[in-house]
């Protein structure tokens, strides 16, 4: 009889730590569900949705552009997300970037200036010239942005533009 009561006490005491043990692991998952909603949420909150128009764009250089072919964005007109749908490299005056991915503090500064230099061209010959310089195929520009310089041929080739973005070509025979 003594063994028997023996073993009962036993059976109680493990069925408890089971409990314990249970209850913990059900407000582990409450807490954690609750923390992974509370992320969605601030998600949403935090990050914008990328323009249908970007994400066309993007498309468009992805699928008619050479891969080795680099894109030259204007950093004013840069929309963050637009390098998450381009699969090609972007040269982009982006000090965060620039620096993050291992540029030289020197050579971000003088590329910075060259692309700027670049965008701010009057003269097509002399655009052209500066976007082979810096390594620009193809710039992507505002749409209201095409007529000038950007369409004049024979150094730029408007190859493709939506209601937002321009996608111009720089061309070899300038």
């Amino acid at each position: 009889v003594c063994l028997s009561r023996r073993h009962s006490a036993d059976t109680r005491s493990r069925r408890a730590a089971n409990l314990r043990w249970t209850m913990a692991a059900v407000l582990l998952c409450l807490l954690a569900s609750g923390y992974a909603l509370i992320g969605a949420v601030l998600e949403g909150a935090m990050f914008w949705s990328t323009s249908p128009a970007t994400v066309e764009a993007a498309r468009w250089i992805n699928r008619n552009a050479p891969a080795s072919a680099v894109v030259a964005v204007h950093p004013d007109e840069f929309e963050p997300a637009f390098g998450y749908w381009l699969r090609r490299p972007i040269l982009l005056a982006d000090e965060r970037h620039a620096l993050l991915f291992g540029a030289a503090p020197e050579v971000y500064e003088r590329v910075a200036v060259e692309l700027g230099e670049a965008f701010a061209s009057v003269s097509p010959e002399v655009g052209a010239a500066r976007f082979e310089r810096v390594g620009g195929d193809y710039i992507v520009v505002a749409a209201e942005g095409l007529a000038n310089p950007w369409g004049r041929r024979p150094c730029f080739e408007v190859v493709h533009a939506n209601e937002r973005w321009g996608i111009v070509r720089r061309t070899s025979d300038c």
